[in-house]
């Protein structure tokens, strides 16, 4: 964590940026259904389908940028963030013998949409940093000081951060694959194609 240390244990194991008062709140919730059916003794349709949400509420303090090679100085973000994703997934499965060769075909389609949104606030002290420098504190690594801050006062800041920032975003993904599983004596052996289709949009 100093800059420019080359060794790395210059660093404490628990020396961390995080505040009294930082915290990060998450919530998950999964549901799940599954369905099979055996045509005949070679012949079988499975199909699942998976919900998938997350809630995460965050609010934290980092490093922006050093100061000096073990002083930093410190930013701060709230942020909410929600994904939810539906998986679904479904497959044909066939077994049949060619000579001596046992043959275990599969054929499936799988689908992933999953939606991201964030809602996220930098925060900063204008008066004693300056006008859009995202900046509410300073940290020393050598002495570090674990004050609660006056968060309370902190204005909005017209501030990014590439390590922070996620956009609102929507992705599909679709499969389709065709397997077979050729077993011989001891032997294995595993072929398969697929293909992917990736879709990306704002919505």
């Amino acid at each position: 964590l100093f800059r420019s240390a080359t060794d790395p244990k210059s660093t404490p194991v628990a020396l961390s940026v995080t505040q009294p008062g930082d915290y990060l709140h998450e919530t998950d919730l999964a549901s799940i259904a599954s369905f099979s059916y055996k045509f005949s003794k070679r012949l079988s349709f499975s199909a699942g389908f998976l919900h998938y949400d997350t809630w995460q509420n965050m609010a934290g303090h980092g490093i922006n940028d050093y100061i000096t090679p073990d002083s930093v100085s410190l930013y701060y973000t709230t942020w909410g963030y929600n994904t939810r994703t539906n998986t679904l997934t479904t497959d044909f499965s066939y077994q049949a013998n060619t000579g001596k060769l046992n043959h275990q075909l599969t054929a499936g389609y799988d689908f992933v949409k999953s939606r991201v949104r964030l809602e996220q606030q930098y925060g900063e002290l204008p008066d004693q940093f300056g006008d859009g420098s995202g900046i509410v504190g300073t940290f020393s690594l050598i002495h570090p000081q674990y004050i609660s801050r006056p968060v309370n006062t902190y204005q909005p800041a017209d501030f990014d951060s590439d390590e922070t920032d996620v956009d609102d975003d929507v992705y599909h993904t679709q499969g389709v694959y065709l397997q077979d599983l050729v077993s011989w004596k001891h032997w294995k052996l595993l072929v398969s194609l697929r293909e992917e289709m990736y879709k990306g949009d704002d919505d």
